[in-house]
Parts: C-alpha cells; sequence; structure tokens
C-alpha cells in the first residue's frame, strides 16, 4: 500500500506507543546510544567472541495475551588501531587522540533464539509475502505488501561504508516452505535476512533461527521487535517505506525526527504472538546461541529472563471429545478414531485459549485391548522413537497400531504421523508414542494406556504435552482382524469418558461422549455354544499314540469360562507310574522339571476370525484336591513384544472304583494383564511316547465334558465319539496256577489262585473259576459278612475279612494290594470281593459265587479294562477259612477256567489244582516221637 502523509495532529494517538523503540531513533539519541555501545565495547575490548547484554521484553505479562515482543543483544568487540577513525573522545585533534575503529570479535554467521515455551505464534492469518518478491526487494525489502509487516529490526552495524549505522528495518511475513512452519525476513544487504522458525522437539517451543549472515557486514548490537497484533493502526507508522521516512536523518539532533509518513493496511486485524498460558510464578527463560564465519561450530550462549506470565484464571479453555467406532460388528477388533478438540480465540483483543497439558480418556466397559492383534505386532521403545530429539522415529512397521492428525490454527498444513506401540512398564499398562510432523515441525508424544486388572476397561492418558494450541487433535486406531481394539459383545450406546487438563492451571474439564456400536454383525444375545472334539491320534488297538482333547467355540459367542470336568471313556488310562510327579509346590509355581512333561496345551484367545494362540506345557502331578494325581498347565503368557507372566492352570485326576478317570480343572482366566482373553479354545495333548494306555476295547463310547461360561454363565455338556479300531488283532493268553491246601479239622481249606499275562495283549474283561467238586463251602465257618453299603463306602468290618489280594499293572509303580472280603447282596451267596489298593485308588474286584454242576465257583465278570501283569488271591488255610475239602487228592484235581478279552477273545482251560494235604494231627505227634 502506498504511504500515507498526515499532518501531525492527525496522527492516531495508537500511533505513536510510548513503548516503541522506533521513536527513539533520533539522531541525538542514536549518537547517544552508540558513544554507550563505544564505551561498553572499550570496556570489552579483546573479549572472547560471544554476546552479551541479552534482553527480553514483552507489552504484557497477561498470560494468552498478544504481546509486542522485543529481543537484543550486543556483540564482544575488539579495538582495532589500524582500522578507520570512529573515536570521538579524547576529540580529533587533541594530542591523546589515537585513531582506531572497534570492531566485533569475529563476524556473526548465524543466531539461534529459543523463546520461552508456550511463546507462539499464528502466521497462517496474517498475509504472507512471496519469496520470491521478498528476494527481489531493495534494501528493507520494500517490495513486500505492507500488510505482510510484522515487525522491525534495529541493527547498529558498519557495513563497509559510511562507518557505524544505527539502522531500521521493516520485518515482513513470509510464505515458508512445506519444511518450515513460519519464515519472517528483512532485507540489509544481499542476501536478504531470513529469520526461520523451528519447533523444538524438547518442550514444543519456538527457536528462531538466523543462519549465514553476510561476512562483511560487521553487526555490534541487533534487536528484533515482533508485533502481537501486525494490523493494529499503532504500527502505521513503521510498515514499509513508512518505516524509512520516519526514521530518516532530518539534521537536528536535538529533536526526534517527526512521523509525518503513515501505511495503514485494510485487513483484519488477528494476533500474531500469544504468550504462554501457563503461570509457574517464575520468570521466562530466552536463551541465545551465537556463532561465528571464523568458528562456525563452536555456538556460544547466553540467557535473559522475562517477567513471570501473570492471570491465567482469566484464560479460556472449551475442549470437547467424539469417539467413534468404524462400524464394525460386535465382539470383533475394531477400530476407533477420538477426536479432541479444543476451541481457539482469535480475538486481537481477547486472550487465546489455553493449551492442553494432560487428556484422560476412559473408553466404556466393553472395549478392551484385542488378544488378537498380538500375532506378528512388536513394539518400539523411546529410544528408538528418539523422545525429546529432533530426528525421526526409527520404529519397526509391525509397532505401528494406528496414526494421528493435528491441526493447528499457526500451521499452514496439519500434523499427521503414526501411533506406536511401546513397552509395557508394568502388568496392564502399555506405552504408546505419537510422532506427527508437517510444515517443517515433527512433535513426538508420549502416551501410556492402563487397562483395568478385572475388566480390562481402557483408559489412555496424555501427559506434559507441548504448549502449542490445537483445534482438532484426532487419534485413529487402525482396524481389521489385528485390530489393537476390541469392540464389546453386544451392541449399544455407552460413555466414554475425558478428563483435560489446561496448561492454565484452571479446573480440568470432564466431558463425557457416547459411542455407539451398531454396526455389522449385532446380536440381541450372546449364545454359549461350545464344542467339544477328543480321541487317540492313532486310533489303532495296541499303538503308541497320543491323546488329544480341545474344547472350543465359534466368534461372537460366550467366551469359555471353566471346563469343570473331562470324563474320559472307560479303559483309557495312562501310565502315571512310569513318570516322575511334580511337587505340589512347583505345580503351582509352574516351575515343574522337564521330566514330568506328559503334553502340551493349546490356547487361543481373542475376537475375530484370527484369534491368537499360545502354547504351553502339561505336567504330571502329586494329588490335588483330594485327587491321587493332578497335572499343572503351565502357559508362558507372550504376547507379540509382551511377556504378561505365566498362567498356571492346576486340574485333579480323579479315578473311580471302576479306573474310569474324570479330570476337573480350575476355572480359566479371563483377563491377564488387563487384557480379557476372549478364550476361543483350550486343548491338551498328551503326547509324551510311552504315557497314555489307550482300552483293547473297540466299542465305541464316549468323551463327555461339562463345560461353562465365565461368572456364573450357563453351563454345557458336551460328548465326542470316541473309538478304537483293530482290537481283534490283539494276543490274549492269560494263564492262571492254583494251590489249593486240605481242610484239616482244626482249620478250613486254603487256596491260591495266581494269574499272569504278557505285555501288550487285550485286557481281561472277565475270568470265572469253576473249582474241583471237592472244594465246597464249610457253611458252619461263614462268620459275619460285609454289606453291600459297607462295601460302597469301602469299610467293610474286620471279621469279613477272609484273605488278601495282589495285582500289578504297568500303570503304576508299586502293586495295589488289599483284603478279600465276604460280601452278602440281596439273597444270593456272599460274594467274594477283594479290594485292591495303592497310589491312592481303590479297586474293588466283584466277584459272584456260583454253583453249578456241584461245582463251587467265582465269577469276575467286570474286570476294569486296564493291563493287569499279575493277580495273586490268597484264601489261607486257617480256622476262618470258608471252604473245605471233601476227599480231594493231594495229588490235585482240576478246575474249569474262563477267560474272556476285553476285545471280544474267549477260552476256557483246566487248570490242576495242586493239593497238599494237611498232615493228621496224631500222625503228626507220632513222627515227632520217632525222630526224638
Amino acid at each position: 500500500m502506498a504511504a500515507k502523509t498526515l499532518p501531525t495532529h492527525e496522527v492516531p494517538a495508537m500511533s505513536v506507543p510510548p513503548r516503541r523503540v522506533i521513536r527513539l531513533a533520533w539522531r541525538g539519541l542514536a549518537l547517544a546510544l552508540l558513544l554507550a555501545l563505544l564505551g561498553t565495547a572499550s570496556a570489552l575490548a579483546d573479549a572472547p567472541f560471544g554476546a552479551y547484554d541479552l534482553t527480553v521484553s514483552s507489552s504484557t505479562t497477561q498470560a494468552g495475551g498478544h504481546p509486542d515482543l522485543t529481543t537484543g543483544f550486543a556483540l564482544n568487540t575488539v579495538d582495532d588501531p589500524s582500522g578507520v577513525d570512529v573515536a570521538t573522545d579524547p576529540p580529533v585533534g587533541d594530542p591523546g587522540h589515537v585513531p582506531h575503529t572497534i570492531s566485533p570479535t569475529e563476524p556473526l554467521r548465524d543466531v539461534h533464539l529459543a523463546l520461552p515455551a508456550g511463546l507462539v505464534g499464528d502466521p497462517t492469518h496474517v498475509p504472507q509475502c512471496d519469496p520470491a518478491i521478498f528476494g527481489a526487494g531493495l534494501l528493507g525489502g520494500v517490495a513486500c505488501p505492507d500488510d505482510s509487516a510484522v515487525g522491525i529490526a534495529h541493527l547498529l552495524i558498519n557495513l563497509g561504508y559510511g562507518g557505524l549505522q544505527d539502522m531500521y528495518f521493516p520485518v515482513y511475513n513470509l510464505r515458508p516452505s512445506d519444511a518450515e512452519p513460519a519464515a519472517f525476513g528483512f532485507s540489509v544487504v544481499a542476501p536478504n535476512v531470513e529469520i526461520r522458525f523451528a519447533v523444538r522437539a524438547s518442550d514444543g517451543g519456538l527457536t528462531a533461527v538466523i543462519s549465514g549472515i553476510n561476512q562483511a557486514a560487521r553487526i555490534f548490537r541487533q534487536s528484533l521487535t515482533l508485533w502481537g497484533v501486525p494490523a493494529d493502526p499503532s504500527h502505521d507508522a513503521e510498515r514499509g517505506a513508512c518505516l524509512t521516512a520516519n526514521t530518516a536523518d532530518d539534521g537536528d539532533p536535538s529533536t526526534p525526527p517527526p512521523a509525518t509518513t503513515y501505511c495503514p493496511v485494510a485487513g483484519p486485524r488477528v494476533p500474531l504472538l500469544r504468550n504462554p498460558t501457563t503461570c509457574t510464578g517464575e520468570p521466562l527463560t530466552t536463551t541465545l546461541d551465537v556463532a561465528s564465519w571464523t568458528h562456525p561450530d563452536r555456538a556460544v550462549r547466553t540467557t535473559a529472563t522475562s517477567p513471570a506470565v501473570t492471570g491465567c484464571d482469566a484464560v479460556p479453555f472449551q475442549p470437547t471429545i467424539a469417539l467413534t467406532p468404524d462400524g464394525g460388528s460386535a465382539d470383533a477388533p475394531t477400530g476407533l478414531d477420538v477426536k479432541l478438540d479444543v476451541a481457539q480465540n482469535r480475538d486481537p483483543d481477547g486472550l487465546g485459549a489455553s493449551d492442553l497439558r494432560r487428556a484422560v480418556v476412559t473408553l466404556p466397559e466393553g472395549y478392551s485391548i484385542s488378544p488378537s492383534a498380538a500375532d506378528g505386532l512388536q513394539a518400539c521403545d523411546a529410544q528408538h522413537v528418539g523422545v525429546g530429539g529432533d530426528g525421526p522415529a526409527d520404529c519397526p512397521a509391525a509397532s505401528r497400531i494406528g496414526s494421528a492428525t493435528i491441526q493447528s490454527p499457526i500451521l499452514a498444513s496439519p500434523l499427521s504421523g503414526p501411533i506406536y506401540l511401546g513397552p509395557s512398564p508394568s502388568p496392564g499398562k502399555y506405552q504408546v508414542f505419537l510422532v506427527v510432523e508437517g510444515s517443517g515441525v515433527r512433535l513426538k508424544l508420549p502416551g501410556e494406556i492402563a487397562t483395568d486388572p478385572t475388566s480390562g476397561r481402557i483408559t489412555a492418558t496424555f501427559d506434559q504435552t507441548p504448549q502449542q494450541p490445537f483445534d482438532h487433535f484426532t487419534l485413529h486406531f487402525d482396524g481389521g482382524d489385528r485390530a489393537v481394539l476390541a469392540a464389546p459383545a453386544t451392541c449399544g450406546t455407552a460413555e466414554a469418558s475425558a478428563t483435560l487438563v489446561p496448561w492454565s492451571g484452571t479446573s480440568p474439564v470432564t466431558a463425557t461422549a457416547p459411542m455407539t456400536l451398531a454396526g455389522g454383525a449385532c446380536p440381541g444375545s450372546v449364545p454359549f455354544a461350545p464344542q467339544l472334539s477328543a480321541g487317540m491320534v492313532d486310533a489303532r488297538a495296541g499303538s503308541d499314540s497320543a491323546f488329544a482333547l480341545t474344547v472350543a467355540r465359534d466368534d461372537r459367542t460366550q467366551p469359555l469360562g471353566a471346563i469343570t470336568s473331562v470324563t474320559l471313556p472307560k479303559g483309557l488310562t495312562a501310565h502315571v507310574g512310569a513318570v516322575p510327579h511334580c511337587g505340589a509346590a512347583a505345580a503351582a509355581a509352574g516351575t515343574c522339571p522337564e521330566a514330568s512333561r506328559v503334553g502340551k496345551v493349546v490356547v487361543s484367545a481373542g475376537a475375530g476370525a484370527h484369534p491368537f494362540g499360545l502354547t504351553g506345557t502339561a505336567y504330571l502331578t502329586d494329588g490335588y484336591k483330594g485327587a491321587p494325581f493332578g497335572l499343572s498347565l503351565v502357559v508362558p503368557a507372550i504376547a507379540g513384544p509382551y511377556n504378561l507372566g505365566t498362567v498356571v492352570i492346576r486340574s485333579a485326576i480323579e479315578v473311580a472304583h471302576d479306573t474310569q478317570i474324570t479330570v476337573k480343572t480350575d476355572p480359566l482366566p479371563q483377563v491377564l494383564a488387563g487384557i480379557p482373553l476372549r478364550l476361543r479354545a483350550v486343548g491338551l495333548v498328551l503326547d509324551r511316547p510311552g504315557f497314555m494306555a489307550p482300552p483293547t476295547s473297540c466299542i465305541p463310547s464316549a468323551v463327555q465334558a461339562v463345560v461353562s461360561a465365565p461368572a456364573g454363565g450357563p453351563s454345557a455338556t458336551l460328548s465326542s465319539r470316541f473309538a478304537m479300531s483293530g482290537c481283534s488283532k490283539l494276543k490274549f493268553t492269560p494263564k492262571m496256577a492254583i494251590k489249593a491246601v486240605a481242610s484239616t479239622k482244626q482249620a478250613g481249606a486254603g487256596l491260591h489262585v495266581a494269574l499272569t499275562q504278557p505285555a501288550g495283549q487285550a485286557n481281561l474283561k472277565a475270568v470265572a473259576v469253576s473249582l474241583p467238586k471237592q472244594i465246597v463251602i464249610k457253611l458252619k465257618a461263614l462268620g459275619k459278612v460285609c454289606t453291600a453299603a459297607q462295601l460302597a463306602a469301602i469299610a467293610c468290618p474286620a471279621a469279613s475279612k477272609v484273605g488278601g489280594a495282589s495285582a500289578t499293572t504297568p500303570l503304576l509303580s508299586q502293586p495295589l494290594k488289599g483284603a478279600v472280603y465276604l460280601v452278602q447282596s440281596g439273597k444270593s451267596l456272599p460274594q467274594l470281593v477283594p479290594v485292591l489298593q495303592g497310589s491312592g485308588l481303590t479297586v474293588p474286584l466283584i466277584g459272584a459265587t456260583t454253583f453249578s454242576k456241584a461245582r463251587l465257583g467265582t465269577a469276575f465278570a467286570a474286570i476294569p479294562d486296564v493291563p493287569i501283569r499279575t493277580f495273586d488271591l490268597d484264601l489261607p488255610h486257617n480256622k476262618r477259612a470258608f471252604l473245605e475239602t471233601q476227599k480231594l487228592p493231594c495229588r490235585g484235581a482240576g478246575a474249569v477256567v474262563t477267560f474272556t478279552a476285553q476285545n471280544g477273545a474267549h477260552f476256557k482251560r483246566t487248570v490242576p489244582v495242586t493239593a497238599r494235604c494237611a498232615k493228621p494231627a496224631s500222625k503228626a505227634k507220632s513222627t515227632k516221637k520217632k525222630k526224638a
């Protein structure tokens, strides 16, 4: 805009504020400043290169206000007697006068002026000068339009002609490049001086950078004044050509030059500068680093303080928050947008809004971290992010979980960049890092995601965020099957909450935001529909095979809460005696030795099509919860980059009297390190070689399980068909030996039965023994019998005991031993029942007493489908014996034995009963006399 000359009486009152430096630029005062500088420089003659007298002044200390800001400094000088004469004391002609000049110690090259954090500028709403026009301008950059002027540069400089000069130059707002947030400039001599701005990564503050100052220009002192509201009429006499006209030397050193030229602008009054919005009570610190052409890599630092900011209680702060899921289905991985807005006040006569210091956002319950995200996930720590540094982040692509965008009123384009997942400093807490950049600004914002240890509810916190204004701050968490977040199990609307803390120190703002999940699949209720699959990996009879069992559920059904019990088919057992047992303490801690390993555990967790899998180890343990044996299922919870600890699940292995096994497992964990697991499948594979002992019957049966949902939810009884094949190919060659002791008048008959069977054959199902006719029941000797109820309680009275029995099986390390009782059940003949015990087991064998064709016999018709190597039954020859012999030949007689196998094999044998005849008492005495 063309310069406008106004009569003195028409100069607006605001056009000449008392604090304005330009009004001091009259000749007499300039000369006084020059003499003062020379005097100071003389005092600092031969001082090393550096700056001194750094000053910072502001027209207002009001927080959020729009100050006119002036910074200035002087450079140390040296006295050069061979130079051009500039000294006036003593005057020329005086006998003591020595011609000399004063120069800066070294020529100034670079200036870095770090302004206090929170002091920001908004050059985007102030008209800008095209850099090409600025570069084509004459001295003072007068080619730039007046409305782009934002301040004044005041230099005490020696340009190599005319000696020292006190000069003023208009500072213009230049259109910055894409690599910088803002640029100002003023023109002295080529090249023009450009003031670039950078945002510090350490605290978000601004640093003004002037590089490559003309080496020929010897600068003694400089100050820079930036206007808080550049379009304000108070600056009309200082813009463009008006500044040159109003500072021209009028030849009268006794009076200041009158301001006769004014350059008003038609644009709106918009603020350029804004004071910090935090009031600590401490002075603000400005740091100056200067470097010379002589030593460009050696910066010399000095600092200065300015009055503390005040009046924070008047600073406005009006934030709002909105959260939007990506429209995915319930109980599925989900993306999420979190948008935080802060209303900015651009009224030049008002106060700028407070910057956001801390944001705490809590998602509705049901939103949680998704275990499915762990597959392939990596983490990036603060060192590789480069927190506090200016360089780019060096993070793996697999640690990226979303993106962030910050729209700031002071930047021409938004800042954007990735969100990286960081380490877990403690269980349930996970670091995140935002790395956003644009317009030459790179910010790295650390945050933390904390999860509730019981519900998994998510709270995200960003603290000590930079003191920079923004209109919109958006966090976008990626969706898809590997999304880091998972949606609730059902649809609906719930509220997220946020606590937003301003830098001004005023009360935090608590905001709520409704979140509606209504896209995709939204079931009215979530069913509980687990499935069971179980069986031998190799179902051929006689094979050494692993046993596998899996309880699983489909996506969008209720998670698995507990596998209350698993009942194996009769005959499916294990060689628990061949494996060292893990002790109770180690089993509980998950530190069992490898020697007790019997298999592996496979777990999958998480919503969506690709749940995350974990693998652990199953160990055989000592008895647990009253059961003779137990399992310790140990699963190291390594989820992507996180070690969430070790999960230990205990199981009790109960063995019924018929040797059928039931495994009862403790409730499954639902939340681990604040992450709801949403368990999808739990599998157990018992694959230790030679551990499992499958049945030798090929009659189909079933594995049954009772499974329940978490927190007392519904339960289901599941069944999986179980069948072996090829049982008929198994051999079956058991043998039996029977010895008898003939009864006497003093004692009944004794009987000893021994059964043996080689390994690897079909197991016994039934054995029937028909004794010789000469062995009968001695009715008078029948004493007290055990009742069926007493037998069921394994509490037969001692008087019902008639003998003993033992059995060995490869399943156990010790034989089973016990008493043989006479048991009365109904009106039938008393039954012969050995009750075998050992290794925590109790196995009663019910032998039915038969009498057919004058032969007394016993039939064991329900022998468990387990391998038996030996079985011994001993009915001793004593007074309590209930058998007697009638003319049993001492050379023996034959018993008829019928063997039946679990695979259906059947054969009958006549087994000789070897007899030992007891000597009569009278004959025994006669024999003794003869020996005597």
